[in-house]
């Protein structure tokens, strides 16, 4: 499996209880070496003004195409105790960070190309339609795409953001609680239903605490929750979770067993700081499989 991660990769300041610590982040970071050690051949092409000794040691793959930028995305999440899944999230320095087409040139013929915006300016429509138009697999961490900033804060905003790309793209991940604001809807049946009215193919909702839900051609499957070791930090579960089901793309066909194994990864991966780094052998081993 041939996966391209693209995305800004940005510094997080991550505050657990009484601990703070900072490190490397984004979805290119938590994704990218996740699908690596799962054994995928991952290529980053990751949007950062960081110097590039810091990114070279950060990331595990096979390529690292640096798109250089005059700002790094540097988050503030902060987590009331360490047994939480609630972030309040903040932000203390950005930049455009915007990646286009000409950015990747070289993009090769890739099995999915892995979206993965941290604010509403990093990846736009058009290059979300011209990947699209190219035969490539779209697979849209949509956060991203609803973030602006307002006096260091993130606040979320036009959620036609995502709407109007739904048709483009192959697998949609979003959390429930992003789900609630971009369908306006109380209920995850219901905020899955209008993605699937407004073009969306197939949709991933994790549930933090109470699972997952994932809706395969129309199908919606309940995905359980599994419990965690213990808890070092909860940042980047929901893009370990993505690596986790795209690769499980290939390794199953049932939809059920492909967020199961997702799930697991994303528990493995809060037990832990830093990205996820098991094999899946590791992770079937965890399952009882």
């Amino acid at each position: 499996m041939k996966v391209a991660v693209i995305g800004p990769i940005c510094k997080d300041k991550n505050i657990v209880g009484k601990n703070i610590f900072e490190q490397i982040g984004g979805i290119p970071y938590y994704t990218g070496n996740a699908l690596f050690f799962l054994g995928a051949s991952v290529s980053i092409y990751g949007s950062s003004a960081l110097a590039r000794n810091e990114i070279e040691k950060s990331f595990a793959c096979e390529k690292l195409l640096q798109i250089h930028s005059r700002h790094t995305i540097k988050f503030i999440n902060s987590y009331l105790k360490e047994d939480s899944d609630v972030r309040t999230q903040g932000i203390y320095d950005f930049g455009y960070n915007a990646i286009t087409l000409d950015d990747l040139k070289d993009i090769g013929d890739f099995d999915y190309i892995i979206l993965g915006p941290l604010l509403h300016n990093n990846i736009s429509r058009h290059l979300i339609e011209q990947l699209a138009s190219i035969g490539l697999k779209i697979v849209l961490a949509s956060q991203g795409l609803i973030r602006y900033v307002m006096n260091n804060q993130i606040i979320w905003k036009h959620p036609e953001n995502v709407l109007n790309v739904l048709s483009y793209c192959d697998f949609l991940f979003l959390n429930e609680v992003e789900l609630k604001y971009i369908t306006n809807t109380e209920h995850t049946v219901d905020g899955i239903d209008f993605l699937l009215k407004n073009g969306a193919k197939n949709i991933i909702v994790t549930q933090g605490l109470k699972g997952s839900v994932v809706c395969i051609k129309s199908k919606n499957y309940k995905i359980k929750p599994f419990p965690a070791h213990r808890l070092a930090d909860v940042t980047g579960a929901g893009d370990s979770y993505m690596a986790g089901f795209v690769r499980a793309l290939e390794l199953f066909d049932d939809p059920l067993k492909q967020g199961e194994f997702a799930a697991m990864i994303a528990t493995m991966s809060i037990e832990e700081k830093g990205p996820f780094h098991h094999t899946a052998k590791d992770v079937y081993k965890r399952l009882g499989w």
